[in-house]
């Protein structure tokens, strides 16, 4: 066991070494930086086993944890239709409880600096999509390859994506409300939220479990400025967009 005092006698820290054997402490030295280092001696497990040295530093300097990001949305790389509107989120945490910087790049580019953004993908081929969630020194990053295909034509060949769930808003555009429908082929859990351009969330519809069949809500836009919003519908492991305009 190691102990520090300040200069009154007050127990600052106490700190804790157990080996599986015998420990025994024989010197104790301090740094210009106030880390404190133990040197001793740790005796074997047995008779076969024989003394080794151990040097124990205590540091005195704030140990710095990276950010985690736990979560994040779409959940995988997918590919997609010439012109679709997609919502990226992240969700991270810090075990210092440091301020977090978002930032979301786009084929290398700046695009955002908030927990989520929305990126139109407008041109066909390859393209990345990264946030690095970073508290200033560390960082934790997510990257999304995907590719953008033109959307799928009378007799195209491509299988179409089952169309377990559906998304629907009207009136749009709308003042100051509308009523935003989904139909479900299966029950699930449902998240239904609404966000701006930027990707930040203005409003949370549906959090929850639902039955099969047909679901409305109404999206309230009052204490929103016109504009252009998305509403985010994701059921099981499906994601659909709907594009709202909000016109005063």
């Amino acid at each position: 066991m190691t102990v520090k005092y300040d200069s009154c006698g007050n127990i600052v820290w106490i700190q804790y070494y157990d080996y599986i054997c015998e420990d025994m402490a024989r010197d104790v030295e301090i740094d210009s930086n106030e880390n404190v280092y133990v040197f001793g001696y740790s005796k074997g497990s047995s008779q076969y086993l024989n003394e080794d040295y151990i040097t124990i530093k205590y540091s005195q300097q704030p140990i710095n944890w990276p950010p985690q990001i736990s979560s994040y949305s779409p959940a995988s790389n997918d590919t997609i239709d010439q012109n679709a509107v997609i919502l990226f989120s992240a969700f991270a945490t810090d075990p210092d409880l440091d301020s977090l910087l978002w930032t979301w790049t786009y084929d290398d580019s700046l695009v955002s600096t908030d927990t989520a953004c929305v990126i139109t993908f407008d041109e066909l081929g390859e393209h990345t999509v990264m946030v690095r969630v970073s508290d200033g020194e560390l960082a934790d990053s997510v990257v999304w390859n995907v590719v953008v295909v033109p959307p799928a034509a009378v007799g195209d060949s491509r299988p179409a994506r089952p169309a377990d769930y559906g998304l629907s808003v009207s009136p749009n555009p709308f003042n100051p409300s509308t009523a935003v429908s989904y139909e479900l082929r299966a029950s699930s859990y449902v998240s239904l939220r609404a966000y701006d351009t930027s990707g930040r969330e203005v409003a949370t519809l549906v959090d929850g479990w639902k039955k099969a069949g047909v679901h409305e809500v109404t999206f309230d836009a009052s204490g929103l400025p016109s504009g252009i919003y998305l509403a985010r519908l994701t059921a099981g492991d499906v994601t659909q967009v709907q594009k709202l305009v909000l016109l005063k």
